[in-house]
């Protein structure tokens, strides 16, 4: 049953980012920013449910999910800039706002996952 709640809440949050495209308005490219959403979703479901299954989850894996997808997030809006600096030119840079986005999208909805796990028991690190 627990595991039933983070799948709701997961994919019910992915399919409002899909409808309001959150990850377009945040700066992911417009042709591959909903894909990120679906890829990312299922990914990070995946995720976050083997850290509770395997790992025990806890606050400790939920703060590291989230410094995880802050960094992606960093590492994707880099690629941005650079690439659109470098006219389309520079093709690592595109490469690093795309699977930027990529790790920031997994590494968000595995923090969901893993927090709508979270007991009350295990919210001391």
């Amino acid at each position: 049953m627990k595991y039933a709640i983070a799948v709701l809440v997961t994919l019910g949050l992915a399919i409002l980012a899909w409808f309001a495209d959150i990850p377009k308005e945040l700066g992911a490219h417009p042709w591959w920013s909903q894909q990120v959403l679906l890829t990312g979703a299922l990914v990070g479901l995946v995720v976050g449910l083997i850290l509770d299954r395997f790992l025990k989850g806890g606050l400790t894996a939920v703060l590291g999910l989230f410094i995880a997808a802050t960094i992606g997030f960093g590492v994707a809006k880099y690629g941005q800039t650079q690439f659109a600096a470098s006219f389309a030119e520079d093709a690592f840079a595109g490469q690093l706002w795309f699977f930027g986005w990529h790790v920031t999208s997994i590494m968000t909805f595995a923090t969901i996952a893993s927090a709508s796990l979270l007991r009350p028991n295990s919210l001391t690190a």
